[in-house]
């Protein structure tokens, strides 16, 4: 671990002595360095030392998890107090005569992790040698606190925010030791997919930094075979500052450089990804200087162009072979609702310009549409059984196909890619598969059974077959054998 330790003298705090003001900062740890961050960070300014913990512990509280950065001084305290621009922010409390504790919870501690100047004031008992108040600037940063797995996978300790797409995204920087073909890391629901030669970046939001579930990276080599390595993350003082002077001027708000409205407006009105021009914070400060923001013409006119595409002709005659044609109405106002919601997310997000922002609309579109065509039966009620009634049957089996079909990992099968993938890429077979069962198919007696029907067809070109209990209409197996 590097640390790298800045000093300063600024003029003027008080009139008997001039203000000084320390600083440190934790480098990022280069590729394949370890995180180590069980000590403390210490400066020293007006003749007192403050020592932080670097590592941010995570403990259950009354009302949830809590965030707990753990300090003490040279000196004793009398008072302390934790606040951002005048308002507070986090709990201070006095543990002993020097020690101190700053406590958020998870929504107050998400809110750091952009990088956010955490101030801490704290006073002394008076000296007549030494300032009675010091005020200190903490910036968190989510790091990587243990790693496992294949040492064919390298990663940095630290996650930089970055806004890419119009949002901030903490980019986690990746590097496998021989050429690689795709990476793909799982945390909790979501997926992240990063593809490069060796050197590859992986983009968590803000719902996954203090998931529970470690961040799992897989790798796919050049030469076909597949690497894991399991990451835990948690947060981290990437900045410690320490001052006798205002810190407001010692440390003010990120302002719009000319520099940097140059590299923005090098990128051109199509770039999403404004990372190489600086950090989340640095960058937004140039919203209203360069590229625009999503308002409610421009909400409007991408939701009226969705509609047209969800409603068309050709669209409702799929939304009957993926739900069945009693559920058409439910399931294309469930996806326009699905729609919809995506893009109110949408207002007031800040782009480089109209065809960066166009693009992220499309995404959203499509992105929503290829869910209804994968997992329909998640937007609509389930068709109810009815024993002996050959359209149930039909219905209740292509409503069970599908909802086995979400759980199948066919990234490890001959097809060799998620069922998500595996819809977008061949959805016009997924359609006909699915109105086959729902529509033409004939269930049969399953041999050498009185109980049981069965409906024969195939998904994908893959034989299908859905068992059904006679006595309650219930579908009760599902089989797509692959060879």
């Amino acid at each position: 671990m590097r640390t790298y330790l800045i000093a300063a003298l600024l003029l003027g705090a008080c009139a008997d002595q001039a203000a000084t003001t320390g600083e440190v900062e934790v480098s990022e740890d280069g590729d394949g360095g370890k995180a180590d961050s069980a000590g403390e960070l210490s400066l020293r300014a007006g003749d007192t030392t403050v020592w932080l913990t670097q590592q941010i512990e995570r403990r259950a509280g009354a009302n949830g998890t809590q965030y707990v950065l753990h300090g003490r001084a040279s000196r004793n305290l009398t008072y302390g107090n934790a606040f951002i621009a005048d308002d507070p922010f986090g709990d201070f409390e006095q543990k002993t005569a020097r020690t101190f504790e700053v406590t958020w919870s998870d929504d107050y501690a998400l809110m750091l992790t952009s990088g956010t100047n955490q101030f801490v004031g704290v006073e002394f008992t008076h000296s007549s040698s030494r300032p009675d108040n010091l005020t200190a600037r903490v910036q968190l940063r989510p790091r990587v606190l243990s790693s496992s797995g294949s040492s064919k996978i390298y990663v940095t300790a630290e996650l930089t925010p970055v806004v890419v797409s119009g949002e901030t995204v903490w980019r986690l920087k990746a590097k496998t030791t021989v050429p690689n073909v795709g990476v793909v890391a799982n945390s909790g629901a979501r997926t992240y997919a990063a593809t490069g030669d060796q050197n590859v970046t992986i983009d968590l939001q803000k719902d996954q930094l203090f998931s529970k579930e470690p961040l799992v990276i897989t790798a796919t080599l050049a030469n076909g075979t597949t690497v894991q390595r399991r990451i835990s993350l948690g947060l981290s003082v990437k900045r410690f500052g320490l001052t006798t002077a205002d810190a407001y001027d010692t440390w003010p708000q990120p302002t719009c450089t000319t520099a940097r409205t140059t590299c923005l407006r090098a990128l051109g009105d199509s770039a999403l990804d404004t990372a190489s021009c600086g950090e989340a914070l640095d960058v937004l400060a140039c919203q209203g200087q360069v590229g625009v923001r999503v308002d409610d013409v421009a909400f409007q006119a991408a939701n009226t162009a969705a509609h047209t595409r969800t409603g068309s002709a050709d669209a409702r005659a799929d939304y009957a072979a993926l739900a069945g044609a009693d559920h058409v109405e439910q399931l294309q106002g469930s996806l326009e609702q699905t729609i919809q919601a995506a893009l109110e997310q949408q207002q007031g997000r800040w782009y480089l310009g109209t065809p960066a922002r166009d693009s992220v609309f499309t995404k959203l579109v499509d992105g929503a549409i290829a869910s209804a065509y994968a997992h329909p039966v998640d937007l609509v009620e389930p068709h109810t059984a009815v024993p002996g009634n050959v359209d149930s049957e039909r219905q209740v089996a292509a409503d069970a196909l599908l909802a086995y079909l979400a759980q199948q990992d066919y990234l490890r099968s001959e097809f060799g890619r998620s069922y998500d993938d595996l819809v977008i890429a061949y959805r016009a077979q997924h359609v006909a598969s699915l109105k086959a069962f729902r529509e033409t198919i004939v269930p049969e007696l399953y041999p050498g059974s009185t109980t049981n029907d069965v409906l024969i067809g195939d998904w994908l070109g893959a034989h299908t077959e859905i068992t059904i209990d006679k006595a309650t209409g219930e579908a009760t197996n599902v089989l797509v054998e692959l060879d």
